[in-house]
C-alpha cells in the first residue's frame, strides 16, 4: 500500500504544480484587476457602438451622395446634348452657315442689279462680280470670304476692286451698295423708304459724278423711294439735285436745283 501512496502522493504534487498561480506577483486584489478590465470592455464597447453609429451616418450620406452624383450626371448629359446643340445651330445660323448659303444665294441678283446700275449710268467699262470662295495660292484649298472682282473693259483688267483708284472704288462701291439696298427692301417688303447718301461721291470727278447722280435716280426708281437725301459739298452735284437745302450758320435755306 505504501507504494502506491507514495505514487498517489507524487502524482497530487505533479498536478498542482501545474496550475498556475493566480495571486498577482505585485499583490494587487484580483477583483480590483477584474473590474478594471470588465470597465475597459465597456469602454471599448462603447466606442465602437459610437463608430458604428458614426459609420452608419457616413454609409446613409455617401448613399445620398451618390443619388446626387447620379441626378447631377443626368443633368449634365442633358445640358451638354443642349449645348451641343446650340453650339450646332448657333454654327450653322452664323457667318459660316445660313448667312453664308443667304448670301451665295444672293449674289447672282446682287451682281445683276449692280452691273445694271453700273452699265446704264456709268457706261460698259466696269463689270463687277461678288464671289464667296477662292482657290487658295497653292490650288490646293477652296477658302470662304467674299471679294469683289471688277473687270475694266476699258484697260483689259480683271482685278480686286480695292487695288482700283479711289474715284473708281466709289463708283463701283455705290453700284453694289445700291444693290444691297434694293434685293433688301424687296425681300423685306418695305415700301416708300427714304435713300441717304452722306458725302459718297465726294472723290468723283464731274464725269463720275453725274454717273453716281444718275445710279442714285436709277436705285431709287426701282426700290420705290419717296425720296433721295444726299449731302454734298461739290457744287457740281449739288447743281445736279432737284433741291437743295443749304445749311449755313445754323440756318436752312432751300434752293432749286439744275436736277
Amino acid at each position: 500500500q505504501r507504494p502506491a501512496a507514495v505514487q498517489a502522493v507524487e502524482t497530487a504534487r505533479a498536478e498542482l504544480a501545474a496550475i498556475p498561480d493566480l495571486a498577482p506577483e505585485s499583490g494587487e486584489d484580483p477583483t480590483k484587476a477584474a473590474e478594471a478590465a470588465v470597465a475597459a470592455a465597456e469602454a471599448a464597447h462603447r466606442a465602437a457602438q459610437r463608430a458604428e453609429t458614426q459609420a452608419e451616418g457616413d454609409f446613409e450620406r455617401a448613399n445620398l451622395a451618390e443619388g446626387r452624383r447620379a441626378q447631377l450626371t443626368t443633368q449634365l448629359g442633358a445640358e451638354t446634348e443642349k449645348h451641343s446643340d446650340l453650339t450646332r445651330l448657333a454654327q450653322d445660323f452664323g457667318k459660316d452657315g445660313l448667312q453664308a448659303y443667304e448670301l451665295d444665294a444672293a449674289l447672282p441678283e446682287i451682281n445683276v442689279i449692280a452691273n445694271s446700275l453700273l452699265h446704264e449710268c456709268s457706261g460698259p467699262r466696269f463689270t463687277v462680280e461678288l464671289t464667296t470662295t477662292r482657290l487658295s495660292s497653292d490650288g490646293k484649298r477652296v477658302l470662304e470670304g467674299l471679294d469683289v472682282r471688277v473687270l475694266d473693259t476699258e484697260h483689259g483688267r480683271d482685278a480686286l476692286a480695292e487695288t482700283y483708284s479711289g474715284g473708281e472704288c466709289v463708283i463701283v462701291g455705290e453700284a453694289i451698295a445700291l444693290a444691297l439696298t434694293t434685293l433688301a427692301c424687296r425681300r423685306a417688303g418695305v415700301s416708300n423708304p427714304v435713300l441717304v447718301r452722306d458725302e459718297s461721291g465726294a472723290a468723283l470727278d464731274p464725269a463720275n459724278g453725274r454717273a453716281w447722280i444718275a445710279m442714285l435716280r436709277l436705285a431709287a426708281q426701282q426700290i420705290g423711294c419717296s425720296r433721295v437725301l444726299f449731302v454734298a459739298h461739290n457744287p457740281e452735284l449739288q447743281a445736279l439735285a432737284d433741291s437743295v437745302l443749304l445749311v449755313q450758320d445754323g440756318t436752312v435755306t432751300m434752293q432749286a436745283g439744275l436736277g
